[in-house]
Order: C-alpha cells, then structure tokens, then sequence
C-alpha cells in the first residue's frame, strides 16, 4: 500500500529542563487546544511547578503559542492521565496525587485518585481526590449521556472511599460515577488475585 508523508504544518516542543510528558491535546471550537500532562521541571513552561511532579494544563492558539497555563499539584508527585472537554467550556482531568498540601489536604493516604474541574480560561472550579490509606489513581474518563462523569481507575485500599471495596488480590479496577460537583454516584472495584490494570471504558448506544 502506498504512503503519502504528512505536510508538518508546525512542530513545537514545550517544557522545561528536566522530564515533561503530554497526555492528551483537546480541540476548542474556537480554534485553540487544551493540552494536559504533568512535568517535573520548575523552568520553562513549568516555572509554576509546586514540588516533585506537577500536572500541567495550557492552552495553545492554532498556532501553537502558549495563551495560558496552570500547574496543578503540591510538595510531592502529582500527575493527569486523561482529561474531557465538556460543551467547549469545562475540562475535566483525572490522574492522582501523593500531596497533603495545598489543594490537597485531604489526602487519604499514598496516592489518590484526582479529579479537577476548570473552564477554558484555566480557572479552577473544583477539585477532589478520592481513595483510601493505600494507592489509587485514575486512567481514563468520558462523559456519560445524562452528564455524569464515568471514572476508570486502579485501588488498592479497604477503607475511606474504598471502605466497601472486595479485592481478591494486591487491588484491582476501580469505577466511579460522580455528578457534575465530583459527588459519587456508583462505586466499584473489578479484579482477581493478581489485581488488574485499567485500560479505557466506552459509551454504547443503548445510553449506558
């Protein structure tokens, strides 16, 4: 089968000094990006960096400059793995933090799963981590039909959060459903003795 090489349009690098990884680019309808990671560097575009390991957020124009930028995080490691926009004016992004300052004060333990909301000005409207005395965090997320936010992730815990939660092995899959203020709706945990590793969920057309 024949192959064309792609026209590169443009090409730009972001970042710091030290380590700085992107997880997931967002289209806006006005033409801009959203760009989610997390950075371990505390120059460059990462010169708002809190700790060890921040999540990193910031919009680019069609040309790919840098509008605006947050570091999201505390003294210790914290990171995004996925994020959603929502009707091109909320983004929500999920990951996990090991923090017990700032915005994280609540830690329940080592890590926890990490939910933050903002508008596309990169304002923060809520943030919440949820998870128990052990380690929890989240991979992946999509919007369900009614607006609910549908949560994969992995834990280890039995207490807090996870107080409910029968884990056959080491941990296993966690699901989550929260409403539009990060309440929890369903809460779930999936696996066998060897624990399990989370992967991505899917909307089917029957609306579940």
């Amino acid at each position: 089968v024949a192959q064309t090489n792609p026209n590169i349009i443009w090409s730009k690098v972001y970042g710091g000094s030290s380590w700085d990884n992107g997880v997931r680019i967002l289209p806006l309808r006005s033409g801009n990006f959203i760009c989610i990671g997390y950075s371990e560097s505390t120059d460059g575009l990462s010169d708002c960096n809190h700790g060890i390991e921040d999540g990193t957020i910031f919009k680019i124009d069609g040309n790919g400059n840098v509008l605006s930028k947050i570091c999201i995080g505390g003294l210790n490691d914290d990171a995004f793995n996925d994020a959603i926009s929502y009707s091109d004016s909320e983004i929500y992004v999920c990951g996990y933090t090991k923090s017990t300052d700032g915005l994280f004060s609540t830690n329940h333990g080592s890590w926890d799963g990490l939910i933050v909301k903002l508008d596309t000005s990169l304002n923060i409207k809520w943030q919440k981590n949820y998870g128990g005395s052990g380690g929890e965090l989240f991979n992946h997320m999509i919007k369900l039909y009614n607006g609910d936010l549908a949560i994969l992730g992995s834990a280890s815990s039995s207490d807090f959060d996870l107080q409910n939660a029968v884990h056959h092995g080491v941990g296993g899959m966690w699901v989550l459903i929260l409403d539009s203020l990060g309440n929890m709706l369903i809460n779930q945990t999936f696996g066998g003795t060897q624990g399990g590793y989370p992967g991505c969920l899917a909307k089917l057309n029957d609306s579940s």
